[in-house]
């Protein structure tokens, strides 16, 4: 509708023209007054610096009265280097909201992705684009989301790692370390589950351990109460069946 405006004006200052054009020198006041108002109109066309093109269109319907009229030469070029200006800073506009509108769309792609390194260089391309704020704040929350994810991964990898190396030194201390870490990881349960298998196995041989010693200090010392003690200890504790044989032995040969 404006652009059709704009033509209307166009032709009717193009009417004025011929209208002007035709006057004698007894018109030469009206002449003065439509010269007054060209420059008039010329002015405000240019101080308004439109980008857009319809008032491009409304400074061209000024310059058409303007030459008519014979306004200043010096206006009416500056009033031509006015329109070519606006009509590049239209071109340049239209240029760079083209370029904004392919980047949020790379940008919004790459949030779809969740592709982090993709989507931290098309946030770099959508910020030098001017790409609305709140796109860049999606994306700048999906890039920490993204980060977050993989700390958690390499934590959740070096827990399962030390783990399995708890597993198979048999350490009670790395073990119940390495489950400790593991479940503040979100390791499978299943394998914590093994590991807490293995982790009772050790204690238990730890135990056995600890037991044969004490019956082999008793058989030593040849205290009938501290044997006695150390033979049931055995027997709970599955002591090998020879080494308890053999203290019940002992014990019968001392008392």
């Amino acid at each position: 509708a404006k652009a059709h405006a704009a033509a209307l004006a166009v032709a009717e200052e193009a009417k004025l023209a011929r209208e002007l054009a035709a006057m004698t020198a007894a018109d030469e006041e009206a002449m003065q007054i439509a010269r007054i108002e060209a420059q008039d109109a010329l002015s405000a066309a240019i101080r308004q610096r439109n980008r857009l093109e319809v008032e491009a269109c409304l400074v061209k319907a000024s310059l058409v009265r303007a030459e008519a009229c014979r306004v200043d030469q010096k206006q009416a070029d500056l009033a031509k280097q006015v329109i070519a200006e606006l009509l590049e800073e239209e071109a340049l506009a239209a240029k760079r909201a083209a370029e904004k509108a392919h980047a949020t769309e790379q940008l919004l792609a790459a949030v779809q992705q969740r592709s982090r390194p993709e989507l931290e260089q098309r946030f770099v391309e959508a910020r030098d684009k001017k790409v609305d704020a709140h796109h860049l704040a999606q994306a700048q929350q999906v890039i920490e989301e993204l980060h977050n994810e993989e700390a958690a991964a390499r934590a959740r990898k070096a827990a399962e790692l030390a783990l399995a190396d708890a597993m198979q030194q048999r350490s009670q201390d790395m073990l119940l370390q390495a489950i400790h870490d593991a479940k503040e990881n979100d390791v499978q349960q299943e394998t914590i589950d093994t590991a807490e298998r293995v982790l009772h196995e050790v204690i238990d041989e730890e135990n056995c351990l600890r037991a044969a010693h004490a019956l082999s200090h008793a058989c030593e010392v040849e205290d009938i109460e501290e044997l006695n003690l150390a033979i049931e200890h055995a027997i709970q504790k599955g002591v090998e069946q020879n080494l308890i044989d053999e203290a019940v032995a002992k014990l019968r040969y001392i008392r």
